[in-house]
């Protein structure tokens, strides 16, 4: 830390100092991406368990488990409290995989880089990663428990064997579900400890099967730099540009059979038919820090497209990368508010709709983070189709759960952006 600091303060350029932070947090923070795994310390994967006894493992809490033709059965115990069992190891960075049979009401899940704080009361930090899946429910399968939403892949049968794997590289975790990828994030709660698996609380007995469980050591990862939205909040040697004017839509153009108006620094965007409508502001942007504000109604139906391709008839989740702006059907509906719609999922409840809500989006090269009302709602990394320059464009649909004939109502203030798209990296 003191070498990188010496490095900046003996830069006379604020700019080139920013950089070079941008480069820490790029090297640092961020490396896994889509197109492949993290480097491995192993290039074989090692069993955790061995098939034939718990050798290399610890039952904690209350818990009952048995293991049969190589195959672990584990709940929790009599009293019905919360059991674990963990592997006597601590492990950093990894690529674990295993099977796992958890039918619905069965409530379990994986744990990583747990540790254990009180063994009285079992409270610990960590992260739990949910294989609990039934419709109502905020962590369906593959969540991490209320930090990061998981979107199930089509086919997904809770009532049947399926695969696991997650990568945990730094402060970056991926998880993938029968070979799709279906949550990934960023955070720093832990960044090593124990793996395991636990069976919650209640009346009735939690059942789960796993098998196969195998791990991979990764190589170790310097964090030494913020998370990229953080770096990007403190700006790029400049003030956020104002795109909405607050007087008038100079610079954006209307597409699609909708009423855009523009009042008191306010703009207003209505639709009273089937089809949905849109502004895409003039200039385009790849990198950048966009931050606006956002009123809607329940059932409503807008949102926010970045990147999207320079054909502005033809603007949908095909041409560009859609941030909802849609809370729909409860627990069922896919993207709710704070969405990547079809690529990352978050969490509902998080519209406030008495008042004006604040939405910000990080994109910088492939990652893309997306805020809500100062909670973090998605964090994910785009494949080479929309890692590119594209424009903004702000939505107003219809009512998909109602009347597809019920239009939407949305309002828009205090646009701004951060353009990231001239820093080069490399270039200080």
């Amino acid at each position: 830390m003191t070498g990188n600091s010496n490095i900046i303060s003996n830069n006379s350029s604020p700019q080139n100092a920013f950089v070079l932070l941008l480069f820490l947090l790029l090297i640092g923070a961020c490396q896994p991406k889509e197109t492949g795994l993290p480097e491995a310390k192993d290039l074989t994967f090692n069993p955790l368990f061995n098939g034939e006894d718990l050798t290399g493992w610890t039952i904690s809490g209350d818990a009952s488990v048995h293991i049969d033709s190589g195959v672990i059965h584990f709940a929790n115990g009599s009293s019905g409290e919360r059991g674990f069992l963990l592997t006597d190891k601590t492990y950093k960075n990894f690529h674990l995989k295993f099977d796992f049979l958890c039918p619905p009401m069965n409530n379990s899940g994986l744990v990583i880089r747990h540790q254990v704080l009180d063994e009285n009361t079992g409270i610990y930090n960590g992260y739990e990663v949910n294989l609990y899946n039934v419709e109502d429910t905020q962590n369906p399968t593959g969540s991490v428990m209320n930090l990061s939403r998981s979107f199930l892949p089509e086919g997904f049968d809770p009532k049947a064997w399926n695969s696991l794997e997650l990568v945990a590289k730094g402060d970056y975790i991926s998880i993938m579900l029968n070979g799709t990828k279906i949550n990934e994030f960023h955070n720093r709660r832990s960044l090593h400890g124990k793996i395991g698996f636990v069976s919650n609380t209640g009346r009735l007995r939690h059942m789960a099967l796993f098998k196969n469980i195998e791990l991979q050591s990764l190589s170790d990862t310097p964090i030494s730099s913020p998370m990229i939205e953080d770096i990007m909040r403190t700006g790029n040697n400049g003030l956020p540009e104002k795109i909405f004017n607050g007087k008038d839509m100079s610079g954006w153009e209307i597409t699609g059979d909708g009423i855009w108006l523009v009042q008191d620094g306010i703009i207003t965007g209505r639709t009273n038919k089937e089809n949905f409508s849109f502004l895409k502001y003039a200039r385009p942007y790849k990198n950048f820090y966009l931050k606006l504000k956002f009123n809607i109604s329940k059932e409503h139906n807008s949102g926010v497209f970045i990147r999207q391709h320079a054909d502005s008839l033809n603007i949908n989740i095909n041409t560009g990368l859609e941030v909802n702006i849609y809370d729909s059907n409860g627990f069922s509906y896919a993207w709710p508010t704070g969405s990547i719609v079809t690529k990352a999922r978050s969490f509902i409840g998080i519209v406030d709709y008495d008042a004006w809500n604040q939405m910000e989006i990080f994109a910088f090269e492939d990652h893309i983070c997306v805020y809500v009302n100062g909670s973090k709602t998605t964090d994910y990394y785009t494949n080479k189709d929309f890692n590119r320059q594209g424009f903004i464009c702000l939505q107003v649909g219809v009512q998909l759960a109602r009347n597809p004939q019920d239009g939407s109502v949305v309002q828009f203030k205090d646009i701004e952006i951060v353009d990231f798209s001239n820093v080069d990296i490399l270039g200080f």
